[in-house]
């Protein structure tokens, strides 16, 4: 995860608040620092998110990845000295875009939880890496990660 941008709520915000992002996804779970309530915050920190199957030894492939439907799952919590966090806004991530080109930039609009609250939190960009890298011969056709994705989303 790298930064967040328009977060319009916090222009003029308490020196006592900040927020720190929540990322799960699988068994992995994953909290930011805190920074400083901002339109702008700067988080510039980096995830490693791990695949275990069943087999220890089993070797995951794009097209067994691609069958994979959990999203990244992206909670943004707001801290004040001596409270207790507050959820403010989540966020479910399609992330399977990187089994066709190993690497892409999402940029995620955060939806508040207050159904009060109109509009999106704001923004935060998220850079996607497989790692190691899919060589040319093991990445999918673009075609059949949406395909699959559209497919997913109809049958829901």
């Amino acid at each position: 995860m790298v930064k967040g941008s328009a977060f319009a709520d916090f222009v003029n915000v308490r020196s006592d608040e900040s927020l720190s992002i929540a990322v799960s996804f699988l068994k992995n779970r994953f909290h930011t620092r805190q920074v400083q309530c901002s339109t702008d915050p700067v988080y510039d920190e980096s995830f490693l998110f791990e695949f275990q199957g069943d087999q220890e030894n089993a070797k995951f492939d794009a097209a067994t990845l691609l069958k994979l439907q959990q999203p990244i799952h992206v909670t943004v919590l707001k801290h004040r000295k001596n409270e207790k966090a507050v959820v403010i806004g989540t966020k479910q991530i399609e992330w399977r875009s990187v089994l066709y080109c190993n690497q892409v930039e999402i940029n995620a609009e955060i939806l508040p939880i207050n159904l009060q609250q109109r509009g999106s939190l704001g923004v935060l960009t998220f850079n996607l890496d497989i790692a190691p890298a899919l060589s040319q011969t093991e990445l999918l056709n673009e075609d059949s990660v949406n395909k699959q994705i559209s497919l997913e989303t109809r049958f829901e």
